[in-house]
Order: C-alpha cells, then sequence, then structure tokens
C-alpha cells in the first residue's frame, strides 16, 4: 500500500526508486522466510539469521520511505560544516554498530550459541557508549534544529530501556527450546528486548538520515563554536 501509494502522489524519482527497492526487499524477505521452514533441518542457522536479519533491513527502508513523505523531510537547517560532518560520521558509525549488536543477537537467538551470547553482551557496552556521545553530540550542537533534539531523546530513552531489558533477560534466558517460554512473563521480557532492538536499529537509520537531509554544511568560514 505505502509503495503503491508513493509511486502514483509522488514524483521524486528517488523516493520512487526507494519504494520499488523496499518492494524487492519484502519479496526477498517472503522467500527467505519460506526457505527457511523448508530448509530448517538442514540450515537450522543460516536461514532464520538472515530472515532475521532481512526483516531489520525491510522495517528500516520503511521507516525512511516515510521520513521521505513526512513533513520532517522539508527541513532544512544551515550548521556548522565541521560539525555537521562528524556528526555524520558518529551516526554511521553508531548505525554500524547497532547492525553488527543486532546481527550477534539474531545468531544467539537462533543457535543458543554461548560465544553469540557473550560477545552480545560484552559489545553492548560499546554499541551504547557510542550512540550516547552521538546523541549528546547531535543535542549539544543540533538542539535547535526542529525534530533534531527529539529524535535524539527517543533514541536516548530507547537505549536505556533497552539495556534494562538486556540484563532482565540475561538473568530469565533458559536453553532454546520449549523452556524459552515457560511462562509468560518470561516471554514477554524477551520478545520486548528483541523489538527494542529493532526499534533502536530503526531510530539510528532515522538519525543518520536526518543528519544528511535536515542539516546542510555551510560553504565558506565558519565561527567557532
Amino acid at each position: 500500500l505505502l509503495t503503491g501509494t508513493v509511486l502514483y502522489r509522488d514524483p521524486r524519482r528517488p523516493v520512487r526508486r526507494l519504494a520499488i527497492g523496499m518492494l524487492g526487499l519484502i519479496v526477498v524477505q517472503g522467500i527467505l522466510g519460506g526457505y527457511r521452514v523448508l530448509l530448517n533441518d538442514h540450515f537450522p542457522v543460516l536461514f532464520p539469521v538472515l530472515h532475521g536479519m532481512m526483516a531489520q533491513v525491510v522495517l528500516c527502508t520503511a521507516a525512511v520511505l516515510a521520513f521521505t513523505v513526512s513533513t520532517a523531510w522539508v527541513c532544512r537547517s544551515i550548521e556548522n560544516g565541521t560539525h555537521v560532518r562528524t556528526l555524520r560520521r558518529m551516526a554511521t558509525g553508531s548505525l554500524g554498530m547497532v547492525f553488527l549488536q543486532v546481527l550477534v543477537g539474531v545468531w544467539f537467538r537462533h543457535s543458543n550459541s554461548q560465544a553469540a551470547l557473550w560477545i552480545h553482551v560484552s559489545f553492548a557496552t560499546v554499541v551504547s557508549l557510542t550512540l550516547l556521545i552521538t546523541v549528546s553530540y547531535g543535542l549539544g550542537k543540533f538542539r535547535t534544529v526542529p525534530g533534531f533534539a527529539r529524535t535524539n531523546r527517543i533514541c536516548l530513552g530507547v537505549l536505556l530501556v533497552q539495556l534494562l531489558l538486556g540484563f532482565v533477560t540475561l538473568m530469565v534466558r533458559r536453553d532454546k527450546g520449549t523452556t524459552d517460554t515457560e511462562t509468560l512473563g518470561r516471554a514477554v521480557v524477551q520478545s520486548l528486548h528483541v523489538l527494542l532492538g529493532a526499534t533502536l536499529f530503526l531510530i539510528a537509520t532515522i538519525l543518520l538520515v536526518r543528519s544528511y537531509r535536515n542539516l546542510v554544511p555551510r560553504v565558506g568560514p565558519t565561527p567557532d563554536a
């Protein structure tokens, strides 16, 4: 429906291409889901991981597409060029970190590998620090840009809740099998942790897109800030 609406109403060629690309990703996601069911006995980890990560990519692509047709897309603020480029690099690095963290989490969820678990737990510290630095920089330098501070605050809030859920999930986690959903409470905690992980990936994506769309580097000499 979103793709059809964009193709019918939006004349911008890049946005139309993004809509078609998202539709293609959804088709690939469906194919991976089919292979996951058919080949689960032979590839119990590979296709579930691919299917899970493709879902993240589809979600973020849909979010970016929604952003392009929102009022937030119109905002353009000319800012200190050095600050803008620095935030873009930081946002890119943060998104990459979150992607790797989600990947390791999906790997652990479908393999129950203890190595994956402790990589996921340890790397959470690195990801959290990276996001905290990026969000703090964005709030400090671009607080007055419409919508930018709100995006950073949402990212910070989701990160803090996700860290708390991560600790709780680690405490209630059991070996892969029926005990994963032995109680409703345990299942809810683990599901919320997965959901917020996807949400954090989505917000990190929007933060990166906003840094390129809403912030315009000032050309020429800039005053010290």
